[in-house]
């Protein structure tokens, strides 16, 4: 039985390949720093997800699960990006060519949606915008915030391969909630169809929808999966690869220009 737990913790742990080696005090100190100032903005959404899963056309029980994952506050108000195959695995198993030949479906339902702070504030939210083909959600509180939110700046750097990166993630509840940093690097630049990058990070902090910055800090977008029907252009490693070669997914850092370009949607519903 395909279990939409089994996909979610397989896609919550996928990490991209170390590159520890060669990083400068500097850069180190630059990742703490970046960590300090921004680490408020990167937060947890937090929800219930319901799935409905067939197999030929009979039906297989699926129960409700708490499903978490890594979010970057985008406004003072509280709208919020997190990758949407990190809370919601199964819209990325839904696209998969393999489930389609077993003739199996799926259909996933995210409900009592939360944003949880890094004070530990919980705020009851609502979806505003999906955006499948970019491996985006976007949420927002149902009511305005008592106070304005810790959030990213508005930036949008622009890398070249090799430039340093610094990645930070909410960690979950059994790791105390707090954040976790890393430094990498960019590996490739891909300008066509759209732009996006191909990232080296340290193995515990690749967790979809990780908040990337440059280390001046400035926001520079997020850790989402990206279809791909050519191994060559997937990025990862080892036990890594043939997971998401099976998924037909590649994971990539999309750039803070087009989330924020998407988010001007989400912001007038």
């Amino acid at each position: 039985m395909i279990k939409t737990r089994c996909a979610a913790a397989a896609i919550a742990a996928l990490a991209v390949a170390t590159t520890a080696a060669g990083q400068s005090v500097e850069e180190r100190q630059a990742a703490r720093d970046v960590a300090s100032r921004h680490g408020d903005a990167v937060i947890t959404v937090m929800g219930t997800l319901k799935a409905r899963m067939s197999r030929a056309g009979r039906d297989q029980p699926a129960p409700d699960q708490a499903v978490q994952a890594s979010a970057t506050v985008l406004d003072p108000q509280g709208l919020t990006v997190v990758a949407l195959s990190a809370i919601d695995p199964g819209t990325l198993l839904g696209k998969n060519p393999a489930f389609a030949a077993a003739k199996v479906s799926i259909e996933t339902e995210l409900t009592d949606v939360k944003l949880r702070l890094a004070d530990a504030t919980e705020l009851p939210a609502k979806i505003v915008l999906r955006d499948s083909d970019l491996d985006l959600m976007f949420v927002r509180p149902v009511a305005p915030p008592a106070r304005p939110l810790t959030c990213v700046d508005s930036v949008s750097p622009v890398f070249n391969v090799v430039d340093p990166i610094v990645a930070v993630q909410r960690l979950q509840e059994l790791t105390g909630w707090g954040t976790a940093t890393a430094l990498g690097s960019i590996e490739a630049v891909v300008d066509k169809p759209r732009r996006f990058y191909l990232i080296a990070l340290p193995m515990t902090s690749g967790a979809l929808g990780a908040s990337i910055f440059n280390t001046k800090g400035q926001f520079a977008g997020v850790l989402t999966l990206r279809p791909s029907s050519d191994s060559r252009h997937n990025a990862l490693n080892g036990m890594q690869g043939g997971m998401l070669q099976a998924l037909g997914m590649v994971p990539v850092m999309l750039p803070a220009a087009d989330i924020r370009e998407v988010a001007k949607q989400a912001t007038e519903r």
